[in-house]
């Protein structure tokens, strides 16, 4: 099976943000464990993508355990198979819950909005 030679009608265009140097795949499982099923599967992905409505549900989730605490997310959590302890690992991972709030906030203004999917490319 060959491959075929396909036109590009039209470039990517990059928002300003960028963030999670060397952490690109934690951030894809961070997604996917707060439910926005992100796709390629593969976790090493330089390129993935979930749907909008998804990861504004995780942000709405950041935001709330912002307001709230670990108390006000917790049964969100569970529900997903996310235990509070790892999230807050995973948090820390990142860079902390106000960095990782200010940047997926930031992805999410910056997005594609024609699209019903917020797409990432790591480089």
């Amino acid at each position: 099976m060959g491959k075929r030679v396909h036109v590009i009608a039209k470039h990517q265009e990059y928002g300003d943000s960028a963030s999670f140097n060397w952490k690109y795949s934690e951030f894809h499982d961070f997604l996917d464990s707060l439910g926005a099923e992100v796709s390629p599967e593969d976790e090493y992905a330089d390129e993935f993508e979930c749907q909008c409505v998804e990861y504004k549900k995780a942000l709405d989730l950041l935001k709330k355990y912002k307001k709230k605490g670990a108390n006000g997310v917790s049964k969100e959590l569970n529900e997903l198979g996310y235990s509070v302890e790892d999230f807050e690992n995973d948090l820390a991972t990142l860079g902390g819950l106000d960095h990782v709030l200010e940047t997926m906030s930031n992805f999410y203004n910056e997005r594609d909005k024609k699209s019903d999917w917020i797409s990432f490319s790591a480089w």
